[in-house]
């Protein structure tokens, strides 16, 4: 992958992963590498750093046996003609000795057993993405020398361009030392970013609320029945706005021009009522007549008894 004239050796990865977890799709598919021989240590960007960290289970202690099972750093070439090579760094390749790193941000501490020296992972954090003033930047992904001593690498300066191969053929190690993924309830969201489960914004909903018990949006039962008792008291009005337009022409009346049997056009009132209420009025006024008249015939047709024949 050739870069003009770069100050160190540069290419992009992409797909690259910690524990089966992608570190990079908070941000981009893929990231600038820069291959550093000077230094030691993986360098990372703040926030992907940070996404790697939360999936580091460093409070396991590791048996001297299991050290070359520890998990992998995998990624694959932006631009790689066969695009399924992954390319690993075993982390047991970025043990050092914890008296190393003096003031360097970062590398966490790896409990070995029976180790004679405290151990360290040479995965430091880098600049951050997100800047000032919310700014975004793309500070590379450094791989020194510990990291290329888990690689078989090459580098073509007359092109500047870079040649890996991976020693390992496939596996990004055991699940030693990977955080466990937390598990959510109810209504809560999974962030993977954070492995972290986040509360569902019961607020953002009417008359609902959060139970910290079972995690879950519930109905607030006097709120509810409080919206519950408005609601109806606003179609109530509604109704009785109306009723009270058609009976006694309460509103403010509208004057308009009718033709009058012939006799030319003569001034009427009419009362304005919105469509809405309107159609409702008059479905109800149908009902309540023909309630009215079914009564009224029944009473005529109901013989009187007082009657002497």
């Amino acid at each position: 992958q050739p870069v003009n004239q770069p100050t160190n050796h540069q290419f992009f990865l992409e797909n690259f992963t910690f524990c089966g977890i992608s570190l990079l799709s908070n941000f981009s598919n893929n990231w600038p590498v820069v291959v550093d021989s000077g230094s030691v240590c993986v360098s990372l960007p703040g926030e992907i750093y940070d996404t790697f960290l939360t999936w580091l289970d460093n409070s396991t202690v590791v048996e001297l046996s299991q050290v070359n099972s520890l998990p992998t750093l995998s990624f694959q070439l932006a631009i790689d003609g066969n695009t399924n090579q992954l390319y690993h760094i075993p982390l047991s390749y970025l043990l050092i000795n914890g008296s190393d790193i003096i003031s360097e941000e970062g590398a966490p501490f790896i409990h070995i057993a029976g180790s004679a020296t405290t151990n360290r992972l040479c995965v430091l954090r880098g600049s951050s993405i997100v800047g000032n003033n919310n700014q975004f930047n793309t500070p590379p992904i450094s791989l020194g020398s510990l990291a290329l001593r888990s690689m078989y690498f090459a580098a073509d300066f007359d092109n500047f361009g870079v040649g890996l191969a991976s020693k390992y053929s496939s596996g990004s190690g055991s699940g030693l030392l990977c955080q466990a993924k937390a598990v959510c309830v109810g209504d809560q969201s999974y962030w993977y970013g954070s492995n972290s489960c986040s509360e569902a914004a019961c607020s953002n909903y009417f008359f609902t609320q959060l139970n910290a018990s079972t995690h879950k949006c519930e109905f607030v039962n006097s709120v509810w029945v409080g919206g519950m008792f408005l609601i109806i008291l606003i179609i109530t009005l509604e109704l009785l706005s109306y009723f009270i337009v058609q009976y006694t022409a309460s509103s403010l009346p509208r004057v308009v021009m009718v033709d009058q049997n012939g006799e030319g056009m003569v001034p009427r009132y009419v009362v304005w009522v919105d469509p809405f209420t309107r159609a409702v009025g008059w479905m109800v006024t149908s009902v309540c007549d023909k309630v009215l008249i079914k009564c009224h015939s029944v009473r005529r047709r109901r013989p009187n008894n007082n009657v002497v024949v």
